[in-house]
């Protein structure tokens, strides 16, 4: 009996290679064989933001690359949960993309949500970063994060910072926490009518993405105190201090990326990987993405999943810290 499983062991182990061979034959076929039809890519959150800018101009390129239409699909809801949601319910075969962001990770752990897309998702690719920008009415006084705090402490309950998503929200509830100032944080819609809140001087402060803010700070509609990075120095408002240079520790970065369904074939999570790396790679993309304030920031889908549970974590220690309640 041992002489024959010991033959068998010795087959196995000799057909290992010729499969493994096999398997990546097979792999490379399902990804030349995509896309076989447009591509669907859903963005989570209204036309005219941020997001469909980011979309638009890698969709366009991606396309031309697969030979296939990228059709861009709106599904705007619920902070960006609903447009995540209907990718995560989608065909696992590479035809529907999403395009997620950090309120992705901070939904998850500020809500209850009906799916979980640390796990119904897919990571692809990372495409940029993006740091905000704490602003400022043009009509309050404050023009450094300091001069805010010690505004705040004496008036307590009169400073305003507004917020229309998760992320602006968790910067206001931070800047109230460490800082250990009274304000008081007001919640809007969606950041834009925050911003014409700000413009009109009804609030105070807002924390809003630097690519949306740089119109409003350019035309001095609002005027920007500081970014959220941990270095001064990179990008259009790299002249401005960090807030971390009065609150050590004070750190909100955030990342757009592009996910699919999860189960998608991994040679098709690989193929897509590769086509976007060498769109983010052309010349006149990355010029438009880093004047509207980002960073470009590609890697292997590992690379991206990486960065989605660290965020995951840390922001979810932050949200506890500054006493935000799950809803």
């Amino acid at each position: 009996m041992k002489p024959l499983m010991k033959r068998r062991t010795v087959v196995a182990v000799l057909l290992l290679p010729w499969m493994a061979d096999l398997q990546a034959q097979v792999d490379t076929s399902a990804a030349e064989g995509f896309p076989t039809k447009p591509i669907r890519w859903i963005v989570p959150f209204p036309a005219g933001g941020p997001t469909d800018l980011v979309a638009r101009l890698v969709g366009h390129r991606l396309a031309e690359r697969l030979q296939q239409p990228v059709v861009i699909e709106h599904r705007a809801g619920a902070l960006g949960t609903t447009g995540l949601q209907a990718a995560a319910r989608a065909a696992p075969d590479g035809h529907t993309i999403v395009l997620g962001l950090t309120a992705m990770v901070l939904n998850a752990a500020l809500n209850k949500l009906e799916f979980d897309p640390m796990t119904e998702l897919a990571p692809i690719s990372q495409l940029t970063k993006v740091n905000l920008v704490l602003l400022a009415s043009t009509n309050f006084p404050a023009r450094s994060v300091q001069q805010v705090l010690d505004t705040a402490k004496t008036a307590p309950g009169t400073v305003t910072c507004g917020y229309g998503s998760a992320f602006p929200q968790l910067g206001c509830e931070l800047l109230r926490a460490r800082g250990r100032a009274p304000i008081n944080t007001i919640p809007y819609k969606g950041n834009g009518p925050a911003m014409n809140d700000l413009i009109g001087g009804q609030i105070h402060l807002l924390f809003d993405s630097i690519n949306t803010a740089l119109p409003q700070v350019h035309a001095q509609r609002v005027r920007a105190i500081a970014i959220t990075d941990t270095i001064r120095g990179k990008g259009p408002l790299g002249d401005l201090p960090t807030v971390a240079e009065t609150l050590p520790g004070f750190e909100l970065r955030g990342w757009f990326g592009v996910l699919a369904p999860a189960h998608t074939p991994r040679p098709i999570i690989l193929r897509l990987n590769r086509e976007i790396a060498a769109v983010l790679d052309e010349d006149e993309v990355r010029k438009k993405l880093i004047d509207s304030g980002f960073e470009i920031a590609h890697g292997s889908p590992e690379d991206f999943d990486a960065v989605i549970r660290r965020d995951h974590a840390r922001y979810s220690q932050m949200i506890r810290e500054a006493g935000i309640k799950p809803e």
